[in-house]
């Protein structure tokens, strides 16, 4: 039997500020047959040795509501965290709603150019049951970054035989509903959504 999915994914900006700034965001998602997910961002950020002068952190919202309408904190386990293609150290802390992965050397400063940031990591219990469908929602970028980004895509893959029925994705604050973007159904299990180049959200 093919499962139904429902897909609400949310690419979500922040204020921006100063001369760095984060060029590339991509983020893939891929949904096991366990409920879980294996998440990989690569992060293309422009470095002027302003506010990113040994590493960057990634805030990763592990709070959800269940389906039964309880407060769940779900366990983020990181895989591998990379800069310019090799191992980078970093350091993993909790908060009330979030988990913050800590990239860099505190010994070494960065060269002001292009670093490019790879963070896998894996978070259980993502898919949500309904009656008639199977739903995930995915916050791809969160609203923790001080830095414009210029473009950010997502794409998810849902296992062999599930199937995409419905979907919807979000961009700009916290909260907001408006989708500035492109959503393409790749195929009956793959949905990839772009933000159009340029992309800019200031505090209002």
């Amino acid at each position: 039997m093919k499962r139904m999915f429902t897909f609400l994914l949310a690419i979500i900006c922040c204020q921006a500020y100063g001369t760095e700034v984060i060029g590339n965001y991509k983020t893939e998602v891929i949904v096991n047959l366990d409920r879980s997910v294996l998440v990989k961002e690569i992060i293309e950020v422009t470095v002027e040795g302003i506010n990113i002068r040994r590493g960057i952190y990634r805030d990763i919202i592990n709070v959800q509501i269940n389906e039964q309408g309880r407060r769940i904190r779900y366990p983020v386990s990181v895989v591998s965290v990379m800069k310019d293609g090799v191992p980078e150290p970093y350091s993993v802390d909790e908060f009330d709603q979030f988990v913050r992965v800590k990239i860099g050397n505190p010994d070494i400063l960065l060269e002001n150019r292009v670093h490019k940031y790879e963070i896998t990591y894996t978070m259980p219990e993502q898919v949500r049951f309904f009656d008639n469908h199977d739903e995930i929602y995915w916050n791809a970028i969160g609203t923790g970054w001080d830095f414009e980004i210029q473009y950010a895509e997502a794409r998810v893959f849902l296992p062999d035989g599930a199937i995409i029925t419905e979907y919807a994705g979000y961009t700009g604050y916290f909260q907001d509903t408006s989708c500035e973007c492109e959503i393409v159904i790749v195929n009956e299990n793959e949905l990839e959504k772009k933000l159009p180049d340029h992309y800019i959200r200031t505090r209002a």
